[in-house]
């Protein structure tokens, strides 16, 4: 400990001795340990930590599969047989979830209400905060209606009062008691704020996907045990009811990754990423060290001829690292905060699940120490054993030069440097070119100067059609009245929304399920607010109302695979699944329109074919809609008038969430821009650090050389070619990395393939691009060092041997 002690003491006079050179090594492992611990952080909170609830690694996700393996959600006939006939399963539950409006509260809501069957709350294994949760026989069909609700809602809805016996809210036209509040933290399913129970007395038909189902494996049952026997139970259903169930199989998988398996990629993406730029940073401090060492050559000889031995030496200038990894650890947590911070600014809306509940805590402490020692050892080491291998007698005399072995550490070191750069740049460069294509998608429709209005108008107040069709007119009516509203219409799912209807439905003289298209009720008014544009026929207007012939707008792509060379106006199709139980199956449509293809999934989604409804005609498909209003109005000034034509002409009873199409728009890419600003980000700190690498190296050789170059000069040499000369001798180290770099490169477009859109793995013009600037970078490093040494005087030069 003395020995410790002694040599900490020695390597923090060294490093106060060389504050310039302390500084920068303690910035550059900052930053490489700032970002390794910041993205583990991440990886962590999202995807290592176990979910919140009791025994977690038995919670399983449930989902049917349609012939070509594409997920789908489960019907609820077949659940019932899974439930009976799945003993693998200490119990299965169904849920399907969605906004709906909540009356009787501090305020009119539109929280995420869940439906779900009578085993989920014994499925999740969690316990309430307050109160209790169903009992059977209230999800029994006509058991009492009760609710569970969030405890952020009991706490803003319901003042947060601990007697639930007379707090009664209202929510799909009926009146629920309040029984039972959830703990801090449970939101499942999504952000749930209300719970009610479901009774599935009605299924539906075994091709009806309606319902999620989550289920808990029984203790010492295996997940291939329990998808088998899931499996095995639907080939059983599919003997006994044939075509009826659509489901050819069944996925199970664990919750965790039900949940959080969509961000795995780009978050282990970020991850080595994060790595890359840790080594960047230990082989820029490794070639620092060497060339530090190089110096304290004569040093390390005198303390070897009073007797120190090599193991001493090595100890010592181990010690000297590890006391820059700790300084370097530090600022590696300060750099992690911050990074952490930015992180949590950028990842709303890019669908990372969980990302609210990473923050810093001991998993975040030991990755920024084990990952400092880790660097201590490889950027210390080799210098350590390189400095401590001096020869006593040459070293005492203080032979000048370059040894040839520490050329070559250099090379290699300063390569690798380049090489792991030029990986980094190339990723990021594929990705930002990737989100520019993505950007220049022509979605087909218009967001600029759009505001869209989510509305949900509660049950008790909009009781039928007619109801719900009058509030939409009366509303519409309002909107247009307002000065600088150009268009405004509904629609009841809106593009980029992120949920869908869809289904099949009878074409005319092909017969039943002849078509499937997705499932839209609109205005007529709706297709110019948004700018989709009318390709032939019209679109919605008076002569469509309730009681007219029911009419159908279909989309460009629905027309061209249901009727290639035919003239879809005039056709007529009926049965439409999603409206047939409501409206009846014997109601033709008549086709009296084609507009143009949207993307509803997002930029980088094909479309669909699409059918829409008039909502004057399928009122019922619109008490859940979004009103959509173009105007030349800012959406600051505009969305306190239209707040207040709700609460003069409604009463209040309607809540509403204002945005813009453009942010609408901004967040369908979010994912793909969080990981090109994460990538570029360390990108752009590995160039810097190569840089910094490459010019210390130079720094120190043509230091070394500057009796030589002063020589040259005083011949006769022309300055501009000796800077020539340095500057060529240093390129060919540089040269050996960029080759790498790019052969790393071409492989790294096999793990990056799947993060692109529009640009190939290879792309050639993005490789250049990025090889230019990591060559600009390089050269600059170079030259700088070059151009100072040939600009000083070829006396002094001389004197100072």
């Amino acid at each position: 400990m003395e020995t410790l002690v002694q040599d900490l003491r020695y390597a923090a006079r060294k490093l106060i001795h060389s504050p310039a050179f302390t500084v920068v090594a303690v910035l550059t492992l900052s930053l490489g340990v700032g970002a390794t611990t910041a993205i583990f952080s991440v990886v962590n909170g999202v995807l290592l930590r176990p979910l919140p609830y009791p025994e977690p690694d038995r919670l399983v996700a449930v989902s049917e599969l349609t012939r070509d393996g594409e997920e789908i959600p489960v019907a609820g006939a077949n659940f019932q047989d899974w439930r009976s006939r799945s003993p693998s399963f200490e119990g299965l539950a169904v849920h399907a979830a969605g906004p709906a409006t909540v009356l009787g509260g501090a305020d009119p809501v539109r929280p995420e209400v869940a439906s779900v069957s009578t085993d989920f709350f014994r499925v999740m294994g969690t316990r309430p905060f307050l109160g209790r949760t169903f009992s059977p026989e209230e999800t029994a069909p006509g058991g009492p209606p009760v609710m569970v609700v969030s405890h952020d809602f009991w706490r803003n809805q319901l003042g947060g009062t601990r007697s639930l016996a007379d707090r009664a809210l209202q929510v799909y036209g009926t009146t629920y008691q309040v029984i039972g509040v959830m703990p801090p933290g449970f939101r499942f399913p999504g952000e749930t704020g209300v719970w009610i129970p479901e009774t599935l007395k009605d299924p539906g038909a075994r091709n009806a996907h309606n319902w999620s189902v989550v289920g808990r494996v029984r203790e010492g049952v295996g997940l291939d045990r329990a998808r088998t026997e899931l499996e095995g139970v639907q080939g059983q259903l599919r003997s006994q009811f044939g075509d009826e169930v659509d489901g050819f199989g069944v996925k199970a998988v664990t919750l965790q990754e039900a949940l959080v398996g969509s961000a795995q990629g780009p978050l282990l993406l970020l991850l080595s990423a994060a790595a890359l730029v840790l080594l960047i940073a230990c082989a820029n401090l490794a070639s620092t060290l060497l060339a530090r060492g190089t110096a304290r050559r004569q040093e390390v000889a005198v303390r070897s001829a009073l007797g120190a031995s090599r193991h001493r030496l090595v100890r010592q200038l181990l010690t000297e690292g590890l006391l820059l990894a700790g300084l370097g650890a530090l600022g590696g947590l300060a750099v992690a905060v911050l990074a952490l911070r930015a992180l949590t600014v950028l990842a709303p809306g890019v669908g990372i699940p969980r990302v609210e509940e990473v923050g810093m805590d001991g998993w975040m402490l030991a990755c920024a120490l084990l990952a400092s020692l880790f660097a201590a050892l490889l950027f210390s080491l080799l210098p350590a054993l390189r400095t401590s291998g001096t020869e006593m007698g040459r070293d005492l005399v203080g032979t000048r030069g370059v040894a040839g072995g520490r050329g070559v550490t250099w090379n290699l070191l300063v390569g690798a440097e380049v090489a792991l750069a030029l990986l980094l740049l190339a990723g990021a460069g594929l990705l930002i070119r990737s989100f520019w294509e993505v950007t220049r998608v022509d979605t087909g429709f218009g967001s600029q100067g759009v505001l869209t209005i989510e509305l949900a108008l509660p049950e008790t107040s909009y009781p039928d059609d007619a109801a719900v069709a009058a509030f939409h007119r009366a509303f519409l009516a309002d909107l247009e009245s307002v000065p600088g509203v150009q268009e405004a219409g509904i629609v009841n799912l809106l593009p980029l929304s992120g949920a869908n209807i869809n289904g099949g439905f009878e074409i005319e003289g092909r017969g039943a399920e002849s078509g499937y298209a997705d499932y839209r009720a609109a205005s007529g008014d709706y297709f110019a607010a948004l700018r989709i544009p009318l390709r032939r026929g019209r679109v919605f207007d008076e002569r469509d109302a309730a009681g007219a012939p029911d009419a159908v707008v279909v989309n460009q792509s629905l027309a061209d695979r249901y009727w290639p060379s035919e003239d879809p106006l005039g056709k007529r199709i009926r049965n439409l699944a999603n409206d047939s139980w409501v409206y009846g199956q014997d109601r033709w449509l008549t086709v009296i329109g084609v507009v143009g293809d949207v993307r509803h999934g997002g930029p980088a989604a094909e479309p669909s074919p699409e059918v829409y409804v008039n909502y004057a005609q399928r009122p019922f498909r619109a008490r859940y809609a979004t009103a959509v209003v173009r105007s030349g109005l800012p959406a600051a000034t505009l969305v306190p008038i239209v707040r207040a034509r709700l609460k003069d002409r409604f009463g209040g009873t309607v809540p509403a969430e204002f945005e813009t199409m453009d942010a609408r728009v901004s967040r369908s890419v979010g994912d793909r821009r969080f990981t090109m600003v994460v990538l570029g980000v360390f990108a752009a700190v590995a160039l810097v650090l190569a840089a910094v690498g490459i010019y210390g190296v130079i720094s120190y050789r043509v230091n070394q050389r500057t009796r030589e170059i002063g020589v040259r000069i005083a011949l006769g040499a022309d300055p501009r070619q000796v800077r020539g000369m340095i500057v060529r001798s240093s390129m060919t180290m540089v040269g050996g990395g960029i080759l790498a770099g790019a052969v790393g490169a071409l492989l790294l477009t096999r793990v990056i393939r799947s993060f692109l859109f529009g640009v190939d793995a290879a792309d050639p013009g993005t490789l250049a691009g990025v090889l230019f600037l990591l060559v600009a970078a390089a050269l600059l490093a170079c030259y700088l060092p070059a151009r100072r040494a040939t600009r000083v005087d070829p006396m002094t030069a001389l004197r100072a041997e």
